[in-house]
């Protein structure tokens, strides 16, 4: 009996460790409560969000209330494109830097969460498997939000070119320029 008793209280004693460390790793990086902006029935971006969490944060009870910018884009690597969903975080929010520096791979890539300002991302290791993307390498994301406008700008790289589009044209100024030219001690006028 008493051996199932301190066998009983041992795994009482881990799995409220494994809940301490879920809530710390999981619950601390992701929402309890998310906040939307919804207007004629569609998302909207919050572009007064420090307001909002400062007056989120005036509530009784919340702890913390941070931004995060989740959405769907298109993922460029080598001229392939993909669909994928990234998460954005306030890189001067302390917690979530220390939680993301927790889930950076250090010792297998080398990695650090404090990325600087220039153009660096951490990606997530299951994206990075799925997409062959590797510590170096170049990624373009492009939003889903404007496609519109992208399919416009790749459209116009599917016109011919100026010059094959015009060549007779072209072709005929340079006739009419080499006709009016003369060359005089090696030198054109």
């Amino acid at each position: 009996m008493a051996v199932g008793v301190t066998v009983l209280i041992v795994v009482l004693a881990v799995m409220a460790g494994f809940e301490r460390e879920v809530k710390s790793r999981l619950l601390g990086f992701a929402p309890h409560i998310e906040l939307e902006k919804m207007e004629g029935g569609e998302k909207q971006l919050i572009y007064n969000w420090r307001e909002v969490k400062a007056q989120v944060e005036k509530e009784e009870g919340v702890e913390e209330a941070y931004a995060q910018l989740r959405d769907f884009t298109i993922l460029e690597r080598f001229d392939l494109f993909y669909p994928v969903e990234y998460r954005a975080i306030d890189t001067t929010n302390m917690r979530q830097m220390a939680a993301l520096e927790e889930l950076v791979l250090k010792e297998t890539y080398g990695g650090t969460a404090d990325m600087g300002l220039d153009e660096k991302a951490v990606v997530a290791e299951s994206t990075a498997r799925q997409f062959g993307i590797v510590v170096g390498d170049k990624i373009l994301l492009h939003s889903a939000r404007n496609l519109q406008q992208l399919a416009e700008a790749w459209k116009i790289t599917d016109r011919p070119l100026i010059a094959k589009e015009h060549a007779g044209m072209f072709e005929q100024i340079r006739k009419d320029l080499r006709n009016k030219m003369t060359v005089e001690n090696t030198r054109e006028d």
